[in-house]
């Protein structure tokens, strides 16, 4: 894995992550519109029916929500270990450009606005602090 997608190991996660949310809230909509919690129609009818559409939305939901925690625990070791990262290239403006970059997700214009530098030297500052968390990255050794 090179610096880059070291650094954007969060972006991606945080994405899944707020997917995995959305698809979570639509199965607990549809729960929903099978009649409340689904279940207790099923049990008041005679007994939970094993496949049916209730019953199998539930399984999805708990897997879903297990998936989501172990999710949001991978993300907050990833999170400190970009920090770590960055924090390793001692550069004033390579920390501020790779966390507004990585951790805040901001486009290269506002990063160049915000520290009142070029995208030209954004850039070049970017790509020095790439190349120290590389260096970081060879001398450390995270689990995947």
């Amino acid at each position: 894995m090179d610096a880059k997608e070291f650094l954007n190991q969060a972006t991606v996660l945080n994405e899944k992550i707020n997917m995995d949310f959305l698809h979570l809230q639509k199965l607990r909509q549809m729960l929903e519109r099978l009649g409340g919690s689904g279940l207790q129609r099923e049990y008041v009818q005679g007994g939970e029916l094993p496949n049916s559409p209730a019953t199998k939305i539930v399984d999805q939901i708990a897997d879903l929500e297990s998936e989501i925690d172990r999710e949001l625990a991978k993300y907050e070791v990833v999170l400190e270990q970009i920090k770590e990262a960055i924090a390793s290239c001692k550069n004033q403006n390579e920390i501020r450009v790779l966390k507004g970059r990585y951790l805040e997700n901001q486009k290269w214009a506002v990063i160049s606005q915000r520290m009142g530098l070029s995208e030209r030297r954004i850039w070049e500052i970017h790509n020095s602090g790439l190349l120290k968390v590389k260096n970081y990255l060879t001398h450390m050794s995270f689990p995947q």
